[in-house]
């Protein structure tokens, strides 16, 4: 049993594997955090264009289905550039 409980408290002390839980906390906190404000900057803009008096005809033009679409890029896209998120030593 103690042998055991060794061996996994040396994986845990290894760097690399150290490094690599790291990398993955800080790749999620960052990946949530840009969700979030991208989130609210969406709702924000939502809440202004239900404003607007010719959004019905801007709906049958499509208009609406190209902002989803250009709007999950960018959420994609932040996403991506966020989970390249990690610390390391400055060479």
């Amino acid at each position: 049993m103690g042998k055991l409980l060794y061996n996994i408290l040396d994986l845990f002390a290894n760097n690399s594997f150290r490094s690599l839980l790291t990398s993955l906390g800080i790749g999620l906190v960052s990946a949530t955090a840009v969700q979030t404000l991208l989130s609210e900057y969406i709702n924000t803009a939502l809440n202004q264009a239900s404003t607007m008096p010719m959004l019905g005809l801007l709906g049958m033009f499509g208009i609406d289905s190209a902002l989803s679409i250009l709007l999950g890029a960018v959420l994609t896209r932040a996403s991506i550039e966020a989970s390249k998120l990690s610390l390391g030593k400055r060479a």
